[in-house]
C-alpha cells in the first residue's frame, strides 16, 4: 500500500473508532483492521532488507519507509494506545478481543516503548505468561511473542526468574512438538508431490558445487571472491542466485550469486523470508518460542534446561536450510544459538556436533548468514572453543575465513561489526591470521573504513549513521 493511501486509511480508521469504541465487535473489527494495515507495511519494510539486529525505530533505521510514519501516527493517538494496553489487553473475559488486542500489539512492538508499556501496565506480565502456558492458539503464541519482548527488558527478566524457570521447560517441549508437526507436515507435502523422485538425479546443484575440499576448487573459489570483490552490497543484493528455486540450489557461497538465472520473485524468500502474524503459521508459533528462549540463554542457571531437553538438536535442525525452510526461523534460531554460546561448556558440545560445518552451510546472501555472524563472534569470545576450532581440517578454517570476510564486505552493518571483532579476538591464533593473510584479508579489513565516508565534507549523515559509521572505524582500529 503506498504511502499517501496507508496513512489517510489509518486516520480514517481511527475516526472510526473514535465512535464506535463501546461494542466489543466493532472494536475488534477495528483492531483487526488496524493490524491488516500495519502488517501490510511491515511486509513492504521487510523488503527493504533492513539490519535485523538494528532495532531502532523503523523510521530512524529508514527515514524513507511507511512503516515509520505509519506508527508515529498511531502512537500519537494516547487514547487509542492507552484504551490497547488497558482496556482491551487487560480485559477480563473476551478472549477474541485478546486475540485482536495482542495481534495488535505484536505488529507495533517496533516502534513501542517496551519498558514503558511493561513496567508501568500491572498484571500485564503476568497475564501474559498464564496465557504463554496454557491458552489456545492464536492468543497462546501472540502472548509467547509478546512475552519475548517483555524478557528484553533487564529488570522484568530479572524479576521474573521463578515464572521464567517454570516456563522455560514448557517452552522446550512445545518447540520439540513443533518442530516434529513441521517435519510430518513437509513429509507428507513431499510425498503429496508427483515425480518427486526424479529430485535425486546425481547431478544435483548441491553436488555440482560441493568440491570446495579440493585444491582445485579452492582455485577457483578465489577467482570467483576476487570477482565478487569488485561488487557493492546494492548489487550483490539485485544479483540472482543460483537456477530453479530448491535448497540444494541455493549454496553456501556467494560464488554461485554469478551463475544463476532465477529471478529476483523466486529468490527473495530464500533471501529476506516473510513474517506473517495473521494468519498464525506454524513456522511462527515456533519463531515466537524461540525468540522468548533467546533472553533467556544468557542465564547460568536456565543451563541445565537446555541440556535435558535437547535444545542443541532443536537448534541444529532450524539451522540446515534442507530442512528448515523458513529464513527468519533459522535466524531466530541462530539467535538462541549466539545466546548459548556464550557459556563455554554449550560451544564445545556446539562444535562436536559439528556446528561449526552447519554455519558455514548457511547461504549467503540471507537475513540468516547476518545471524552467523554474531554466532562466530560469540565463539571467538571463548579461548578453549577456538582452540578446538584451530584442530579441525584446514579446509573448515578456510570456510569460516572466507565466509567472515564475505560478512566484512556485502552484508549488513552489524555483521560487518560482529566480522571485525571475530578477527579481533581470532587474530592471536596462528592458524586463523595466515588463512586471513592468504585470502587478502588485510585489505579488505581496511576497505571497511575506507568505505565509511565518514571524512567527506559532500554527504551529510544523521547521528545514527554517523555512531554506525565511527563504530565500525573502531572496530576495525582495535582488531
Amino acid at each position: 500500500m503506498a504511502l499517501l493511501d496507508s496513512i489517510p486509511h489509518l486516520n480514517q480508521l481511527l475516526d472510526v473508532w473514535q465512535r464506535d469504541n463501546r461494542a466489543s465487535d466493532q472494536v475488534i473489527n477495528c483492531l483487526n483492521k488496524i493490524a491488516e494495515l500495519v502488517e501490510k507495511e511491515t511486509e513492504a519494510y521487510l523488503k527493504m532488507d533492513p539490519d535485523p539486529f538494528d532495532d531502532r525505530h523503523p523510521s530512524r533505521a529508514r527515514p524513507d519507509c511507511s512503516l515509520g510514519l505509519v506508527l508515529k501516527t498511531l502512537f500519537r493517538n494516547d487514547d487509542f494506545m492507552n484504551k490497547l494496553v488497558n482496556d482491551y489487553v487487560m480485559h477480563r473475559d473476551d478472549t477474541n478481543l485478546h486475540i485482536a488486542a495482542c495481534r495488535l500489539m505484536l505488529d507495533i512492538l517496533p516502534g513501542l516503548e517496551t519498558s514503558v508499556v511493561f513496567n508501568e501496565t500491572e498484571g500485564l506480565v503476568q497475564r501474559l505468561f498464564n496465557w504463554a502456558e496454557s491458552a489456545s492458539d492464536p492468543l497462546q503464541s501472540y502472548a509467547t511473542g509478546l512475552l519475548a519482548a517483555a524478557m528484553e527488558v533487564q529488570d522484568i527478566a530479572t524479576n521474573s526468574k521463578d515464572q521464567n524457570a517454570r516456563l522455560l521447560p514448557i517452552m522446550l517441549k512445545r518447540l520439540k512438538e513443533l518442530r516434529n508437526k513441521s517435519i510430518e507436515t513437509n513429509e507428507n507435502h513431499l510425498n503429496d508431490r508427483p515425480f518427486v523422485h526424479l529430485n535425486n538425479s546425481n547431478l544435483s546443484p548441491k553436488k555440482c558445487i560441493s568440491k570446495s575440499k579440493t585444491d582445485e576448487s579452492n582455485e577457483s573459489l578465489n577467482k570467483s571472491k576476487r570477482t565478487l570483490q569488485s561488487s557493492s552490497p546494492d548489487m550483490n543484493k539485485r544479483r540472482r542466485l543460483s537456477s530453479p528455486v530448491s535448497f540444494s540450489a541455493l549454496s553456501p557461497s556467494t560464488y554461485n550469486s554469478e551463475c544463476s538465472n532465477s529471478s529476483w520473485a523466486e529468490v527473495e524468500p530464500y533471501m529476506i523470508g516473510f513474517s506473517k502474524v495473521h494468519p498464525l503459521t506454524e513456522e511462527m508459533k515456533q519463531r515466537f518460542v524461540l525468540q522468548y528462549l533467546t533472553p533467556m540463554g544468557d542465564y547460568q542457571e536456565m543451563l541445565c534446561f537446555v541440556f535435558e531437553h535437547n535444545a542443541l538438536s532443536l537448534i541444529m535442525h532450524y539451522i540446515d536450510l534442507s530442512k528448515n525452510r523458513d529464513i527468519r526461523l533459522a535466524f531466530d534460531a541462530l539467535k538462541y544459538l549466539a545466546s548459548l554460546l556464550c557459556h563455554k561448556k554449550f560451544s564445545l558440545e556446539f562444535l562436536n556436533a559439528k556446528g561449526l560445518e552447519q554455519l558455514l552451510q548457511i547461504y549467503r546472501p540471507s537475513v540468516a548468514a547476518t545471524g552467523v555472524s554474531i554466532c562466530l563472534y560469540y565463539l571467538a569470545y571463548n579461548e578453549d572453543a577456538m582452540e578446538k576450532i584451530c584442530l579441525l581440517p584446514k579446509h573448515i578454517l578456510n570456510d569460516l575465513v572466507a565466509y567472515a570476510l564475505w560478512l566484512l564486505e556485502c552484508s549488513h552493518d552489524s555483521s560487518r561489526c560482529h566480522a571485525t571483532m571475530f578477527f579481533s579476538l581470532s587474530f592471536s591464533f596462528r592458524m586463523i591470521l595466515e588463512l586471513f593473510d592468504s585470502q587478502d584479508g588485510l585489505r579488505k579489513l581496511l576497505n571497511v573504513i575506507f568505505l565509511l565516508d565518514i571524512f567527506s565534507d559532500e554527504t551529510e549523515y544523521t547521528e545514527d549513521e554517523l555512531f554506525t559509521k565511527r563504530q565500525n572505524a573502531r572496530h576495525v582500529c582495535v582488531a
